[in-house]
């Protein structure tokens, strides 16, 4: 189980919400950034433009509010 430091959802409502945050990175249409508020994810190549777009307007966003963490658990092997 992956555990991200961070709700992409957090993320999006820092660039004021879903059709704000479309608006900024100059989508055409809010559904591609509602599906990474429905999934809860923001695609591996997407990730950039946002963080560029974050830094242009001074949003605090890090790579790691976008990523995964690896696993916190450790599954112990039997000697």
């Amino acid at each position: 189980m992956y555990i991200k430091p961070m709700s992409i959802r957090s993320v999006i409502s820092r660039f004021g919400g879903i059709r704000p945050m479309a608006d900024k990175l100059g989508h055409r249409s809010h559904t591609t950034v509602q599906g990474w508020w429905d999934r809860d994810v923001i695609p591996a190549q997407r990730q950039r433009e946002v963080l560029d777009e974050a830094k242009r307007r001074k949003i605090k966003v890090t790579a790691d509010d976008l990523i995964a963490s690896a696993p916190t658990s450790v599954t112990q092997v039997a000697a």
